[in-house]
């Protein structure tokens, strides 16, 4: 696959992960990997822009 498509995907399965722990987030449990996995996009997202 190109890194492009692999960095499509990473994004798209992290937002449905977040979704997820967002839907569990009881008390704040999930609170530090939400922070996490939002860097990580922000992070895949600007590579992909960069890209273009």
């Amino acid at each position: 696959m190109s890194t492009k498509a692999l960095l499509k995907t990473y994004i798209k399965q992290g937002k449905e992960y977040k979704k997820m722990l967002q839907k569990v987030n009881t008390n704040g449990r999930h609170t530090s990997k939400i922070s996490k996995i939002d860097e990580k996009l922000k992070k895949a997202q600007c590579e992909l822009r960069s890209m273009y």
